[in-house]
């Protein structure tokens, strides 16, 4: 090319030609500052010249110095599609010309690349246009090359057309697929790899005719195989994620034929025990993903039972004799593999197609099997715990079943056993409450027991199992408590080394959720606990730092529960060695110090805040921490060179501002996203704790939560959600607007609340609305429901509308993170499913709202009422029934007298639950039936001798629920205050009396005592023959720990009431009490001496 350009080079403007430039890009690249510099600026200069293409191209078809080709590969790939309209058609026929020539004899493989990426820049405009045929003839002649070379030049140029013209490219599938198939059949290793991320990079941006798709699996099943036997995990991933991308492309959707060729395939190879475990993982990663995806296509072809096989090889592993459900380095484990496929299928396919038969499996291997083998009796406790979240109504209705399995398993004398077992039961814990929480007398003294097994990972078993458990109850953790922290002690100071130290950590773990159980009757422990827990607050080893981080968040947590008054002199030392701990810079360390903050500020508020100045450097600084790269995920360079060189507009020249786009995946620390998470939440509970001493970093700390809300990391949105309500509440309080519950006739917020509510309430929108993920836009809902609790229905009225649209949304499953691939058109119909933890929230925010509306919102639950009934419909699980029944409750508490219209439906809704097998639906149906009856007044008469009965039957149920018992006797209550007459009062409260004071549910004590108030004062017909069982109940009221102090006035005032006009009778009652009753009526009511 015999282009020039003039350039201001080191002062002076020179024309330069080809050999210049070549001097120039050199310059470029010298270690000389003052050289490079010059370069640079230069450069800078030359690309905003249209005649820097053609000098670009010289410089790949005539410099002998490969770096200087490389820079101008870079360069060109950037400005050519800017420049090229400028261009004469001449020049660009022969630039067209001399960039297929210059990929075809380059000798550097990075440059060959750079080179690729060029001519797909200049595809997208040229192939578009039609001006460059030679193009794919070039490629179709070069695919059949002897050339390893040439045949990946072939597939490199396609692969990068993929990125910079997926919409001119559909119509050459064929084509393409033809290279495809080619480049899968190559002899090379590179090309077939090169091939396989050319393929999927295809499938993600145009839509491959199906036939193509099913042309291209036995090429590619081929390759697998050939990876496994060679164990090229290269190859073996890249073919694996090619599939994994497929199940997701829309030419995919109902091609149910090549869907059971990949299921097949990975249950052959997800199956094969001699085969690299690396390898089984990424088939049941699939096999899973189909699970949730397509359901169908698995209940239809019949692979449950495979697929269910290839979880129970991988639970019963004989090459796996402990069972770890962490990954060892960045490879799962035999049960951590096994264990994910199982629960994808038991969430992904219908509990009735899982559960019977893995339920009878399950029991033939551990009970009816004389001789069980202890792999496969591992195997199939494990697989019980794997199936408790997807099947978790099904197990809870057969609680007593799963327990005795597991009781058999923890019993048993192989520690391989005990131990699957304590770890089965971990999860059982998680999954099946309530009910699994009423057989702690039966698991947590064997696991109690266990801590001090030989085994050293039985003991680490016992811990978690203490600690999942422990984690969900109160006072009942307190028999066993002596003995927990002796020896949980003696784990975490003599399980000492690597091999220990999972064990010590959570054994640590297991201490903080004893000591939220307990809360104040954890003092008697803690300063035992803080003599344990703060020396490991000084080691600095790298293989300790997950230890320090659990204990410091542990010491945080046993302070709070204990209280201040046991944790005030250790204050300042352990906030010196958590501040130096966070020199160490270890995001493990950070996340749970901030924890440790966080509980610090709600013990002590005003001194966190006028410690913000220390604290918050250290939040920020881990706030603006790098937790992700953004790179492209279709890019087959890589990372290419980067260069100073500005990228400056030319005004006498324009360029073209068409932007080039590219796909990204991000890679993460997810270490450091965790600690971003963490800081997040402290300071949201800065902000929730705080006064004034907040304001100064206000701004700043709001602007972060903008910029978080649309982070890629689930828990970092999450938090970010939750901060922002956070702030929002602090507004309010800064701000403060007293709760007004009706409907709004004015706004009474100020300027500032009012922005800060509306742009919290519009972020949650836009979530629920576009977030694909179910836990953030469930914290999304959660945010709603605070600020309509806390601030009242005027902070949410303006936007009620949306607010209405979205939760009718999120109780179609119609939001985006609800969709699924309906694709199947045929046969068995899959029952809807959604995640019960969004559910719960999107329920929660209904209660919310009628709380915060009141009886004005009557006719926003007109509107909802189909839409909750649906979660009512034979078929659903007992938790849509439980969850459904408990917000008809809590709206008609809410409505109150206004709910009449509706009494006939609730009454017939309650009744129906009062006769279910599962205890909460009977526990919610009383509360609605009472509520309803409240509300409904003579509306409900008619309905009062159906609704006595089945109470009666509740309350009268050995083993009920307590919560159930509590508010089929509230629901009473309300009965007798509503029509006294029709409750044959005398049968009643002999049943109603031996059940108060309340067991479980202290909110209803108000309307329990008040009724018992109202019988003992106005209806002496009733309360003259039950006095002693009416004073008795109130007495024990007065004494009971739980009784609320302003029901106790109330207490003290009827029974010192009685004791003057009656002194004998209270007398007499006083004397068959328990000594400590006894002692505390004495103390709050004077009875006259005989």
């Amino acid at each position: 090319s015999k282009a020039t350009v003039s350039v201001l080079y080191c002062g002076v403007h020179i024309r330069m030609q080809p050999q210049e430039v070549e001097q120039l890009l050199a310059a470029c690249g010298s270690h000389v500052n003052e050289e490079r510099k010059a370069g640079e600026a230069a450069a800078t200069q030359l690309m905003k010249k249209k005649d820097c293409v053609p000098l670009l191209v010289a410089q790949l078809s005539h410099s002998q110095n490969p770096g200087v080709r490389q820079l101008a590969s870079i360069l060109l790939r950037k400005k050519i599609v800017g420049h090229w309209r400028k261009l004469n058609q001449a020049t660009k026929t022969e630039m067209k010309q001399t960039l297929l020539k210059c990929a075809a004899m380059e000798p550097i493989r990075v440059v060959k690349l750079g080179i690729a990426h060029c001519i797909a820049m200049l595809a997208k405009a040229e192939v578009a246009s039609g001006t460059w045929p030679e193009l794919f003839e070039f490629l179709k002649t070069n695919s059949q090359s002897p050339e390893a070379a040439m045949r990946e030049l072939v597939i490199l140029i396609l692969h990068a057309c993929s990125e910079t013209m997926s919409a001119q490219l559909g119509s050459q599938a064929g084509v393409i697929s033809q290279f495809l198939m080619q480049g899968l059949a190559d002899s090379e290793q590179s090309i077939r790899v090169r091939t396989l991320k050319a393929a999927s990079a295809f499938l993600l941006v145009i839509d491959l005719d199906p036939s193509v798709i099913t042309q291209l699996l036995p090429s590619m099943f081929q390759v697998l195989q050939a990876s496994i036997s060679s164990d090229d995990e290269e190859l073996f991933t890249t073919a694996f994620d090619l599939l994994d991308d497929l199940l997701e492309t829309p030419s995919f959707k109902g091609k149910n034929d090549t869907l059971t060729q990949i299921i097949q395939f990975s249950i052959h190879i997800g199956s094969g025990t001699t085969t690299n475990l690396k390898y089984r993982e990424k088939a049941c990663d699939i096999l899973a993903k189909v699970a949730y995806m397509r359901p169908k296509t698995i209940t239809k072809g019949n692979f449950v039972e495979p697929i269910c096989q290839v979880a129970m090889s991988l639970l019963g592993d004989r090459a796996c004799t402990v069972c770890s459900l962490e990954p060892d380095e960045d490879v799962m484990s035999h049960v951590g593999i096994g264990s994910h496929l199982l629960d994808a299928m038991a969430t992904g396919l219908p509990s009735r197609l899982i559960a019977p038969p893995m339920l009878g499996w399950i029991k033939q291997q551990v009970v009816d099997v004389a001789t069980a083998d202890p792999f496969m009796k591992k195997a199939s406790i494990l697989a019980l715990g794997a199936l408790s979240c997807g099947c978790r109504d099904l197990l809870r209705e057969k609680i007593e079943f799963v327990v005795d399995l597991t009781k058999q398993c923890v019993c048993d004398p192989n520690p391989m056993v005990k131990e699957a077992a304590l770890v089965s039961s971990s999860m059982l814990t998680d999954y099946l409450q309530p009910e699994i929480l009423n057989y702690h007398e039966v698991l947590l003294p064997l696991a109690t027991d266990l801590l001090s097994d030989a085994n050293p990972y039985v003991r680490e078993k016992a811990a978690l199992l203490v600690d999942s458990f422990a984690e969900n109850l109160e006072d009942e953790v307190l028999p066993y408590a002596q003995q927990l922290m002796i020896k949980l002690a003696a784990i975490i100071t003599t399980n000492v080394g690597p091999d220990g130290m999972m064990a010590q950590c959570v054994a640590v773990s297991a201490v903080s959720s004893v000591a939220q159980a307990l809360g104040t009757k954890f003092a008697p422990f803690a300063e035992e606990t803080f003599k344990i827990l703060i020396p490991i607050l000084r080691e600095t080893k790298d293989e300790v730092i997950m230890l320090r981080a659990r204990a410091t968040d542990t010491i945080g947590v046993v302070a709070s529960a204990a209280g201040a008054e046991h944790f005030n002199h250790h204050l300042a030392s352990v906030m010196q060695l958590v501040a130096e701990g966070l020199a160490l810079e270890a995001p493990e360390l950070n996340e749970y110090s901030f924890g440790f903050w966080a509980n610090m500020a709600e013990m002590y508020p005003k001194e966190m805040g006028q410690n913000l100045a220390v604290t918050m450097p250290h939040l920020c600084a881990t706030l603006d921490t790098k937790a992700g790269e953004l790179v492209s995920s279709l890019n087959p360079f890589g990372q290419l060179p980067g260069t100073n060189i500005a990228d400056e507009s030319d005004d006498s020249e324009p360029e073209d501002t068409e932007s080039e786009e590219y796909d990204g995946v991000t890679r993460v620390d997810n270490k450091q996203n965790l600690a971003i998470a963490s800081a997040l939440h402290c300071l949201g509970i800065f902000a929730k704790t705080g006064d004034l001493s907040l304001e100064p970093f206000f701004v700043e700390i709001y602007a972060r939560v903008l910029e978080f809300v649309q982070h890629f990391h689930t828990m970092v949105r999450k938090n970010a959600l939750m901060l922002q309500v956070y702030l929002t509440m602090w507004t309010h309080k800064k701000n403060f607007v007293p709760v007004v519950i009706g409907l709004p006739s004015e706004d009474t917020l100020c300027e500032e609340l009012r922005a800060s509510v509306q742009e919290a309430l519009m972020v949650a929108l836009q979530i629920i609305r576009n977030d694909d993920n179910k836990e953030v836009v469930a914290q999304a809902c959660d945010g709603i429901s605070e600020i309509a609790e806390k601030i009242g229905a005027v902070a949410v009225h303006n936007h009620v509308d949306a607010i209405l649209g979205e939760i009718k949304s999120l109780m179609n499953l119609s939001t985006p993170c609800q969709l699924v691939d309906e694709s199947d058109e045929e046969g068995e119909e899959m029952p809807e499913d959604h995640d019960q933890l969004l559910i719960d929230s999107v329920f929660e925010m209904v209660d919310k709202l009628a709380k915060a509306y009141g009886p004005g919102f009557r006719q926003i639950f007109d509107d909802l009422l189909p839409h909750i009934t649906k979660y009512l419909a034979k078929g659903r699980p007992a938790s849509d029934h439980y969850m459904a029944i408990g917000t008809l409750g809590e709206c008609t508490a809410a409505i109150d007298t206004k709910i009449t219209g509706h009494v006939a439906t609730l009454v017939k809704i309650c009744c129906e639950g009062m006769k279910s097998t599962d205890s909460g639906v009977r526990s919610n149906s009383c509360f609605t039936v009472g509520v309803t009856c409240k509300g409904g007044l003579q509306e409900a008469f008619p309905f009062y001798p159906t609704i006595l009965p089945l109470l009666g039957e509740i309350i009268g149920r050995e083993g009920e629920r307590k919560e159930a018992v509590d508010n089929a006797v509230s629901a009473l209550c309300r009965m007798i205050k509503c029509n006294p007459a029709a409750c044959f009062l005398l049968q009643t409260m002999p049943v109603i009396l031996p059940h108060v004071p309340l067991k479980a549910d202290f909110t209803e004590n108000e309307n329990v005592y008040s009724t018992v108030k109202l019988v003992l004062e106005t209806m002496h017909d009733v309360s003259v023959p039950l006095l002693p069982q009416i004073l008795q109940c109130l007495a024990k009221g007065l004494a009971h720990e739980f009784t609320q102090p302003e029901i106790k006035v109330e207490l003290t005032s009827t029974l010192q009431k009685v004791a003057t006009e009656n002194p004998a009778a209270i007398r007499a009652v006083a004397s068959t009490l328990p000594q400590d009753v006894q002692q505390v009526l004495a103390s709050a009511v004077t009875i006259p001496q005989a």
